[in-house]
């Protein structure tokens, strides 16, 4: 299996979808071979992850991407 890497994150205050039901989706996919990069964001909430003031995730996101477009490797935290 396999195919394009993944990057996931979340905030671990997450009230619209449960980090639970995220940590159980990411081992399933890395189980079935999948290459995922997933980032949890402490404290942040669904929307608190996306707001560069508050959270590091749409630095490292563009980094990620601008990386997978020069050729490097993606990260698998599996």
């Amino acid at each position: 299996m396999g195919g394009a890497p993944l990057f996931v994150g979340q905030g671990t205050s997450d009230e619209v979808i449960n980090i639970a039901i995220t940590k159980k989706w990411v081992r399933e996919q890395c189980a079935a071979g999948y290459k995922l990069d997933f980032r949890t964001y402490s404290g942040l909430s669904y929307m608190g992850v996306l707001d560069g003031a508050t959270s590091a995730l749409p630095k490292q996101l563009a980094a990620w991407t601008a990386d997978r477009f020069a050729g490097r490797p993606a990260p698998n935290t599996c």
